[in-house]
């Protein structure tokens, strides 16, 4: 069975797969001119850059861009070198050292007329609308700055759910380029928080999820205090189960972000929303691997499958057992859960990598490790259980990280308080066991089974109410937490 890759990687490779279509195909003329380097040979082309040269582009000059040079991009025979095309387009027609400024203001929106139009027109090739927005986000302003004007214009592009999905990807990632470059994203508030909510087109799939998860990530830099309506609407889409897992943790990491006592968020849904969300990723992964192992085992390559080690050189030690826990193989490793029943599937180490991001996300929602706001200062008498269950879920995130990336390779971490008791858990290439142990893909099944584990004993956050503190484990040292962030 065919596992879904999530948003932030498999959605951002469909993305990227359709523009670098249109860039980093091999040359196999090397040596030779592209058919459309010579369009600077033609008089009216060499007309506009005589113009440029003195500083200002009158009407014919525009007309020349928008019917000459332009529609080149639309070319399917310049569809292998489309960013080099782009990129001489952009710094011999459209820069911003040679022309003046309102000549440069002028032609920057001709330029976005055109392309905005060109992603609209019906039966455009999708190559076309992809760089035309690329190139909207290319504009330059006199101070050599991402082009303010376009701005607006790529905000209202991503959240044009008319458009196709990789102009609207193409649109999101040239305005992040933008917030990266400074510029403000206030404006745009609205507009992200409409493309984060919207629950995705169907058959968008992880493309859908991207955008959204961007989205996110931008608007805490166009609303860094969330207004009442805005933080009701994250709350909402945290507490969505039908939206996936990777599109929640981002929306529980703006709220984080944003959290202020003016927004009036509902604390005790967005905390629940935040331990449904960290519970939910665990389990579809543990099924998605129980579910390609049946696939397997149906064709016959179960059993090769289930003892297979993963290799690397950089583990060694007791495999199947929980760093820092003490566990054995195949039984939970803290008091209070119970064994497992059935064998943990095999999990690729990757999976591990991420959940491990997931659960470090939701615990800096909750509770920045540095600078930061944080749900735990909207939280009110939930305040001590909210801090709790972010430390629960730091400690999971660090465990999981070290089942594939260990601190040393020599020794590993002492348990956390409230762990059982266990010693250290080295990962000793030369230990007693031999120096061929690997951890296996069950091993990190296994970890990934006792992370839900701990999580699902932890008591849900009801309204009007504060939970329990999630078990007894104390605050894990900042320095132990590799997911960090101020």
């Amino acid at each position: 069975m065919r596992r879904r890759l999530r948003c932030v990687s498999a959605a951002l490779v469909a993305f990227l797969g359709i523009s670098l279509a249109c860039q980093a195909q091999p040359d196999d003329k090397r040596g030779q001119r592209e058919p459309w380097e010579s369009f600077t040979d033609a008089p009216e082309v060499k007309a506009y850059l005589e113009q440029a040269k003195a500083g200002t582009i009158d009407a014919a000059g525009r007309a020349t861009l928008t019917t000459k040079v332009l529609p080149l991009l639309e070319n399917p025979a310049n569809v292998r070198t489309m960013e080099r095309l782009r990129r001489r387009i952009r710094e011999s027609l459209l820069n911003e050292r040679a022309l003046d400024a309102a000549s440069l203001e002028a032609i920057n929106g001709e330029t976005a007329t055109w392309a905005l139009g060109r992603v609209a027109a019906a039966g455009v090739n999708p190559v076309t609308g992809v760089n035309a927005l690329l190139l909207v986000g290319d504009l330059r302003g006199k101070d050599g700055k991402p082009w303010p004007g376009a701005t607006p214009l790529l905000a209202t592009a991503a959240a044009d759910a008319k458009l196709p999905l990789a102009a609207r990807a193409a649109a999101m990632a040239s305005l992040a380029r933008h917030a990266e470059a400074g510029l403000s994203l206030k404006a745009e508030a609205a507009k992200l928080l409409a493309i984060a909510v919207t629950p995705p087109a169907a058959g968008s799939g992880d493309a859908g999820d991207w955008l959204a998860s961007r989205a996110l990530g931008l608007l805490p830099l166009a609303m860094p205090e969330a207004s009442p309506a805005a933080a009701g609407q994250l709350v909402t889409l945290l507490a969505d189960a039908s939206r996936s897992v990777d599109v929640r943790v981002r929306a529980a990491e703006a709220l984080g972000r944003m959290a202020a006592s003016d927004a009036k968020i509902d604390a005790a849904t967005a905390l629940e929303g935040v331990r449904s969300a960290a519970i939910r990723g665990l389990q579809q992964d543990l099924d998605a691997a129980r579910d390609e192992e049946f696939g397997l085992s149906l064709s016959g390559g179960g059993l090769a499958v289930a003892g297979a080690g993963f290799g690397g050189g950089e583990f060694g030690g007791p495999g199947g057992m929980r760093p820092g826990f003490g566990g054995q193989p195949g039984f939970g490793g803290q008091p209070g859960i119970p064994a497992a029943t059935k064998p943990a599937p095999g999990v690729e180490p990757t999976v591990l990598e991420r959940d491990a991001w997931r659960l470090a996300a939701l615990a800096s929602a909750i509770q920045p490790a540095g600078k930061g706001k944080g749900l735990v200062t909207v939280a009110g008498d939930a305040a001590g259980a909210a801090k709790g269950f972010a430390d629960r879920l730091r400690e999971n995130a660090a465990i999981l990280h070290e089942w594939v990336h260990p601190k040393t390779a020599t020794g590993g971490r002492k348990p956390a308080a409230g762990a059982a008791a266990g010693g250290e858990f080295a990962f000793a290439p030369g230990g007693e066991m031999g120096t061929d142990l690997q951890p296996t893909k069950q091993d990190f099944g296994q970890a990934l089974a006792d992370a839900l584990a701990d999580l699902e004993t932890t008591p849900p956050f009801k309204a009007g109410g504060a939970a329990e503190p999630a078990g007894d484990g104390a605050a894990a040292a900042a320095s132990n937490d590799p997911f960090a962030a101020p």
